[in-house]
């Protein structure tokens, strides 16, 4: 098969991808070779890089595993997101007594599957902004807050908002982006996305210990394992060095992996 990632693909190319694949995001993420999984032998050894998340379960130690998928493959042929949007919008509606009039897009990859899906549902669109306050290393992703930036008052009181992620994992940063709401008096009613990986959180998000939850509506999910680096399955790995810190920008890595062990 040709490789999908060797050169930008017409529009009449993407239609056909995406009528090939019926609709299903991660089937054409897959075609695109932005779904990975890490390779392995008989043996279980890993052929190929563990991949770092965004999330830490302390200072400093992200979580990790084997499988990522990069919607960034998808993002800039806006006729998949907007027939993906599209389909997203079908689900939303199905959901009994969901009214939503604006769509906040958690940056950066909710924000395509945020205006997207606000346009299909006749909403507001609005983003804040990364405030960096620890630049990246190495072996550490940056440290940071989200504030109000270009859409400051853009959101009104009584608002009714949805958070729009393009993957869902650990929600790290999903209480922040609450807050944001709240400030301006508007009211989070549920988050909306691609792809719900979380295993600890599949059709709700409890945001508080009395039991508040707002619903969780995506195109498709599995939960997808992670591990602290000290785990037993992944620690000969981390040490070995055998992991990617920053999956999207070293996706050349993974993909020669891939093509690896596909030979």
């Amino acid at each position: 098969m040709r490789k999908m990632s060797s050169r930008p693909l017409n529009n009449d190319e993407v239609l056909e991808l995406l009528s090939r694949h019926g609709g299903s995001i991660t089937d054409t993420l897959r075609a695109l070779e932005g779904y990975y999984v890490c390779p392995k032998d008989a043996s279980g050894k890993r052929l190929g890089p563990l991949v770092a998340y965004t999330a830490i379960y302390s200072p400093g130690k992200h979580w990790v595993g084997d499988a990522y998928l990069n919607f960034a493959k998808i993002e800039h042929y806006p006729v998949m997101t907007k027939i993906f949007s599209s389909l997203l919008a079908y689900k939303i509606r199905d959901v009994r007594g969901l009214e939503i009039n604006v769509i906040l897009g958690a940056p950066e990859g909710g924000k395509s599957v945020a205006e997207m899906t606000a346009l299909n549902l006749g909403a507001r669109y609005v983003y804040p902004e990364k405030v960096v306050t620890k630049a990246k290393t190495e072996t550490l992703r940056e440290e940071f807050y989200w504030k109000w930036g270009r859409h400051d008052e853009h959101i009104f009181p009584g608002d009714r908002v949805a958070i729009g992620e393009d993957l869902m994992n650990n929600f790290a940063t999903t209480m922040e982006q609450l807050k944001l709401v709240w400030a301006c008096k508007a009211d989070p009613v549920c988050l909306i996305g691609w792809f719900n990986r979380s295993i600890k959180y599949r059709d709700r998000y409890f945001y508080d210990e009395c039991g508040n939850f707002l619903p969780i509506v995506t195109l498709e999910g599995e939960p997808l394992d992670q591990y602290r680096q000290d785990d037993p399955f992944v620690a000969e790995d981390v040490a070995a060095g055998n992991i990617v810190m920053k999956p999207k920008h070293d996706w050349p890595r993974l993909e020669a992996a891939m093509v690896q062990a596909a030979k």
